[in-house]
């Protein structure tokens, strides 16, 4: 995935991961979180690595699985 923001582009890398939420809290979620300027979604993108959807995992005890994600220069 590409991230093109007006300082430049990122390419973003999931590991352990096909799928990634994206989001924004908008102006009405900003506005109730207390470290979040009301103004500051505007300028805010959230990028998560995620299992998500087909790409769940179903752990039993004592397994582990481990998400992270790679960012660099697209």
């Amino acid at each position: 995935m590409t991230i093109v923001t007006p300082s430049g582009k990122r390419k973003l890398s999931a590991v352990g991961s096909d799928s990634t939420v994206v989001w924004n809290p908008g102006p009405a979620k900003a506005a109730t979180l207390s470290d979040f300027r009301d103004e500051a979604w505007k300028n805010m993108l959230c990028v998560e690595t995620a299992n998500a959807s087909g790409d769940y995992r179903v752990l039993n005890e004592g397994q582990s699985h481990t998400l992270g994600v790679l960012i660099g220069r697209a």
